[in-house]
């Protein structure tokens, strides 16, 4: 008698549905007709009890440790009924960009600005024009404000915090870096969301999106409702006007059966506060 094949593993699904080796339930088509002509509406609290899973791009992870409700957000995901997912691109990103970057960046700023201020008082003290200077002058005080948040006992308090919450709650997954490269190189040849709008040969986004999938089919439990993605890129490869892009969509309903959404850290507030 001929044994029945194996079950796919959640990385041989994740490389079937992003190399096109198969397109079933890959409905993009509907998305596109529902997106023509409108603006998408996301209500968060309405949402609440049909969401499902919850993922986080880079750029989305500072923004919830500067908040001013950070300790909200991450307290009420702590305690949320949600599956996390922390893509392990994230994670390296994270550590690249705002870690091991932001304090030789946050100096060169520092020292700019200094400059850059004195230079605008010379000018002011010089010419007398006092009012349009002002203008400038209090940009560069707005600005001062913001840079020294950076660095800020509270953001590193909220980034701990976060990171700990993380590690006890969300998964982790990389999806194997060597098998997947040549589908994120051929994606980007064909403009294939995400990452495309990027410059090449980066596909830091692309490996984002395919360990973020890898999380949402490592879950054994039943896959209902929605999934979200929380990230502050609006690049086009990512949605457009609220729709996120067809494709996207499309890939995470043929892995898991469910909806999917991109939302800022804003929504994600209101989410929190509405539970």
């Amino acid at each position: 008698m001929r044994r029945p094949s194996p079950a796919a593993t959640p990385v041989q699904r994740v490389r079937r549905v992003l190399a096109r080796e198969t397109t079933s339930g890959l409905e993009v088509l509907p998305s596109i007709a529902g997106s023509v002509g409108t603006e998408s509406v996301i209500s968060p609290a309405a949402e609440s009890t049909s969401l499902w899973a919850l993922g986080f791009d880079t750029n989305a992870l500072f923004k919830i440790a500067s908040h001013s409700k950070a300790a909200t957000i991450i307290d009420g995901l702590d305690a949320s009924p949600y599956h996390l997912v922390m893509p392990g691109q994230t994670a390296q990103e994270f550590w690249n960009n705002k870690v091991a970057g932001l304090p030789r960046v946050s100096g060169d700023i520092g020292s700019t600005f200094a400059s850059l201020k004195g230079k605008v008082e010379q000018l002011d003290d010089a010419l007398g024009l006092d009012m349009p200077l002002a203008a400038i002058e209090g940009a560069l005080q707005e600005f001062e404000a913001v840079h020294q948040g950076l660095t800020s006992t509270r953001v590193n308090s909220g980034l701990k915090s976060l990171f700990e919450m993380l590690d006890r709650r969300a998964r982790f997954p990389f999806v194997p870096r060597d098998a997947f490269l040549a589908i994120g190189q051929a994606r980007y040849a064909t403009k294939t969301p995400p990452g495309f709008k990027d410059s090449a040969p980066w596909l830091g986004d692309f490996f984002v999106w395919a360990d973020f999938l890898l999380g949402l089919a490592s879950v054994t439990s039943p896959r209902q409702g929605l999934v979200v993605m929380v990230t502050e890129d609006r690049k086009s490869d990512w949605e457009v006007r609220g729709h996120v892009h067809p494709i996207l969509a499309g890939e995470v309903k043929a892995l898991t059966g469910c909806r999917f959404q991109l939302w800022t850290v804003e929504q994600l507030r209101e989410l929190v506060e509405s539970t």
